[in-house]
């Protein structure tokens, strides 16, 4: 008998994270870009070019942030990542290591996520904001069956850190209010 895969996904708050995070930094852009008051001859040019520069950052928030859309599966033959119709699988027998990234660390990747290095050399990132992470974790180490993934994933203290990562959403939207609130509080000076 076969069993059904299971599937994990980041909760509601993560998966709006990024979009909520691309709009303050845009209402920051926007909030710095507004011309003083008190000086009428303020340069008029580097308000475009804080607007477009804000804009370029939202945009880069967004697709680095699309990581947290994913649902992982963890089924008989492979883990399945899927972003709406998008699916992609790699097999247990594929993996050859486990790494866990923090923010920024490579490829400017702002979100921690849990990477899956396959035999090509391919990494599968997973959010660490992931609901109920640590059993994700044993479930893959489960199916995999693999004692040198299990070391693997002591040394790099993953699930510890699967565990912590339930406070980076919340963090992440204190952030955002305080980039909004921030730029409002320069602009009232």
């Amino acid at each position: 008998m076969t069993e059904l895969p299971v599937t994990f996904r980041c909760p509601r708050a993560a998966r709006w994270l990024a979009h909520v995070l691309a709009a303050a930094v845009l209402a920051a852009a926007t909030i710095a870009s507004q011309p003083d008051p008190s000086d009428p001859s303020g340069s008029s040019l580097l308000r475009p070019i804080v607007v477009a520069f804000g804009a370029g950052l939202a945009l880069w928030v967004l697709r680095r942030g699309a990581v947290l859309r994913r649902r992982v599966s963890i089924g008989e033959s492979g883990v399945t990542l899927s972003v709406g119709r998008r699916e992609r699988t790699l097999e247990y027998r594929d993996v050859v290591s486990l790494d866990a990234r923090i923010p920024f660390e490579s490829n400017l990747q702002w979100v921690p996520t849990l990477g899956i290095v396959d035999v090509f050399e391919h990494t599968w990132e997973i959010p660490m904001a992931i609901e109920d992470g640590p059993r994700l974790l044993d479930r893959f180490l489960d199916r995999c069956d693999r004692d040198d993934l299990r070391v693997w994933a002591e040394a790099r203290a993953i699930r510890p850190r699967l565990e912590r990562a339930r406070w980076f959403v919340p963090a992440a939207y204190v952030v955002a209010v305080a980039m909004v609130l921030g730029a409002i509080w320069i602009q009232a000076r």
